[in-house]
């Protein structure tokens, strides 16, 4: 499959937030106090919606945490691949949330890949604690993905993402109704993909992550 989509920030470690026209005001503050050091791994959820036409896949969505030493100038950094979460996926107030024509993905880190960003967490806090100063970000990104339906190949692609943190906390928007054909454009690319095989089904109902 061709690439979709280059990387889509969500969010810096502590320090910064890269911010974008289409992050909710209501959600700077929130997202200005997201640390990815003290994240729950295995309890971050991203959610994605798109127009109902648009699929993805396993590897789709991809995740990267980077942190470099400012005194050392190595940079530490880890690529994760979400896993989509299948069935009845508990996120239901997002799923009211949703248009009559819009899909939702619901992605997790697989237990190896928690397993691995905490300890990529450990490793920089105990580099902090050392007393080693550095910057990082975690960001989320489209690997891949394709349209069933032909009227989206040009777009516009209305798309939105949410951080979820930790078990305790409340979906983050991070943005919302970007049209993300601007960023295929950006990147040299004139139109989404067609899907093919059985990505190239059916719509399913918008609601099956309720």
């Amino acid at each position: 499959m061709r690439a979709f989509l280059g990387p889509v920030v969500a969010a810096t470690l502590g320090l910064s937030l890269m911010a974008c026209s289409t992050v909710p005001p209501s959600s700077m503050a929130q997202l200005a106090l997201l640390n990815p050091l003290t994240m729950k791994p295995g309890e971050i959820r991203v959610v994605v919606t798109f127009p109902d036409g648009i699929r993805l896949k396993q590897g789709d969505v991809v995740m990267d945490i980077v942190w470099k030493n400012q005194d050392t100038g190595v940079e530490t950094r880890r690529h994760f691949a979400l896993e989509l979460v299948t069935g009845n996926a508990a996120a239901p107030q997002i799923g009211r949330m949703l248009r009559a024509d819009e899909r939702l993905y619901l992605l997790m880190l697989n237990a190896a890949d928690a397993e691995s960003f905490q300890s990529m967490q450990d490793e920089v806090m105990r580099a902090k604690s050392a007393g080693a100063a550095g910057t990082g970000s975690l960001s989320v990104g489209f690997a891949g993905g394709c349209t069933a339906d032909p009227a989206l190949k040009t777009g516009p692609v209305k798309t939105s993402v949410l951080l979820r943190p930790d078990a305790v906390s409340g979906y983050i928007p991070v943005f919302a109704d970007m049209d993300l054909m601007a960023v295929l454009r950006s990147a040299g690319l004139q139109e989404v993909p067609a899907c093919k095989d059985d990505l190239a089904g059916p719509a399913r109902p918008a609601g099956g992550a309720s």
